[in-house]
């Protein structure tokens, strides 16, 4: 196999990458009993790779850090010769083969680039290079890489920021810097990026592996507003540790690193004073208690992704005074109590709740989440309008309102009923009077009772029906009627039923029947037609 480079410098703790792009760490190096040359006893990321846990031929050379889960057993180790590891770089070294490279006339590589997002999305990146700039002489392209405020070196194999003043000194004043999947391999490593650009306010370490933190002496980054450590298997606690020396932070992103303990010791109870988004997805959460843990820590939270984890409930809690986006998307939640409790959130504008079975069960759920939680304007990712709002809160009551009737003379039964819908009151005093006799009209059984008469209208063609219904009749039902009166596709069409001038009720779902409505005689029902 051809070697690729020198790589003789390699110490315990690096980090290092194969010929054939896989990332392990440095446990070991030395001469093995019975085998030529020299080795290198690497852990790798994947355990899959590994073929032994540290222990060659019955003998221990070197110990494997501890693993949990399916990783526990596993064998992540293995002996490689020096050639099978690719080459490191300085950040000098690749940032001149990224951006001042010569380009060959045969050169047909492309100059686009991408980027993963905190959601793991691929996003290209503009580069700054342009054919101009490959003609250009050797000051032409220095003057122009000074001048760079952007550099994206992801997965280029970057160890270390090289001597005081290298970096900064081919780079210019960053003030975005991508260094995903590098090969940084502490803390210290980090902090000599701020002392290299300190005007730096977002950096982008994904994919890096760190020691535990031991301090970073007076080093800060005086200004970085956005750090992203997605997959970069840190703890909470470490991450707090750096709350000093990141002290302008407002956008933290920690996806992906089985982060699920954020409980703190008694004395760090503020870290992050300047923080507004926390993103912590798909870390293995599954105690409601954690996420309280980080609003403790974080009263000044606005934003928090918590999405793709395995919660499995929300419960009320006064941890999140200024939060306004909540994303829980694609979690455990499988109880209404968990919606309901959104409302211990005084500022809650923006909810994620996709993905979870509580809205998974039936796809005309949204209504309701709307109607349970106050002040929502945004639902998963579709804005809440206020004619959405009373539309939703009126069918909601509607339903609640039924069902205490329902429980009529049952003491218990109504308490339990009012414990499931927690809002009723407070919608009775906004909607009452639209609403308030589908709960009181009387329920002799007479055909007057369990009957009504409506007018069926289709504007589009100025025609109109007058049909008396059992009140029992699904909306689906009424559908089907219509198309065959009217001669259109039933999947086309949706019914309104007229409360007055300003008022219209949509008739959804099309399971419900005409009695969750509380339609009166002589109400036009419209047919709207996509």
């Amino acid at each position: 196999m051809e070697i690729e480079g020198d790589v003789g410098g390699v110490v315990v703790g690096d980090r290092v990458e194969s010929v054939d792009g896989a990332r392990a760490r440095v446990r070991w190096t030395g001469s093995v009993d019975g085998r030529s040359g020299r080795w290198i006893g690497l852990e790798w990321d994947d355990p899959t790779r590994g073929k032994h846990d540290g222990v060659v031929d019955g003998v221990r050379l070197f110990t494997c850090a501890a693993r949990s889960g399916d990783d526990a057993k596993s064998r992540p180790a293995s002996l490689v010769r020096p050639h099978k590891l690719a080459r490191a770089q300085t950040f000098a070294e690749a940032f001149r083969a990224r951006y001042a490279r010569e380009r060959d006339e045969d050169d047909d590589t492309t100059n686009d680039m991408y980027i993963r997002t905190a959601r793991g999305h691929k996003m290209r990146v503009e580069l700054c290079e342009t054919t101009a700039d490959a003609d250009a002489d050797a000051d032409a392209v220095r003057k122009r890489l000074k001048l760079m405020t952007r550099a994206y070196i992801d997965h280029a194999r970057v160890s270390s920021m090289g001597e005081p003043g290298a970096a900064s000194a081919c780079a210019g004043p960053l003030r975005v810097l991508g260094l995903a999947g590098s090969l940084l391999n502490s803390w210290d490593g980090v902090m000599r990026i701020a002392e290299e650009f300190p005007l730096l306010q977002a950096l982008d370490l994904s994919g890096i592996r760190l020691h535990s933190w031991t301090g970073g002496g007076e080093k800060t980054f005086a200004n970085l507003k956005v750090l992203v450590l997605n997959d970069s298997d840190v703890r909470w606690r470490d991450v707090c540790a750096i709350s000093a020396h990141v002290p302008e932070l407002e956008e933290l992103y920690i996806n992906g690193n089985g982060m699920s303990s954020f409980e703190l010791d008694k004395a760090a109870t503020s870290v992050f004073p300047k923080l507004r988004t926390l993103s912590v997805e798909s870390n293995g959460i599954r105690k409601w208690r954690e996420i309280e843990a980080i609003g403790h820590q974080l009263p000044r939270l606005e934003s928090l992704h918590a999405s793709e984890n395995a919660l499995s409930e929300v419960l009320p809690t006064c941890a999140f005074p200024a939060l306004k986006t909540l994303l829980m998307g694609d979690n455990e939640l499988n109880s209404w109590t968990s919606v309901d409790a959104l409302n211990s959130f005084p500022q809650l504008e923006d909810v994620r709740l996709s993905g979870n079975p509580i809205v998974n069960a039936d796809a005309s759920v949204r209504y309701e989440v709307i109607a349970r939680v106050q002040g929502l304007k945004m639902l998963n990712g579709s804005s809440v309008s206020p004619a959405e709002r009373k539309d939703c809160e009126i069918r909601y009551l509607r339903k609640a309102l039924q069902k205490l009737k329902d429980f009529s003379g049952d003491i218990e039964g109504e308490k339990n009923a009012r414990r499931e819908n927690p809002r009723i009151d407070a919608l009775v005093a906004v909607h009452g009077e639209l609403v308030t006799h589908a709960a009181t009209a009387p329920g002799s059984g007479t055909l007057a009772s369990v009957s009504v008469e409506l007018v069926l209208c289709l504007e589009s063609a100025g025609r109109t029906m007058t049909k008396k219904l059992p009140k029992s009749t699904t909306v689906g039902k009424v559908k089907l009627m219509c198309s065959k009166l009217f001669k259109f596709t039933v999947s086309s069409a949706e019914l309104f039923l007229i409360v007055d001038e300003d008022e219209r009720v949509p008739l959804a779902p099309d399971d419900e029947p005409l009695s969750r409505f509380a339609p009166r005689n002589g109400q036009r029902v419209d047919i709207v037609l996509a």
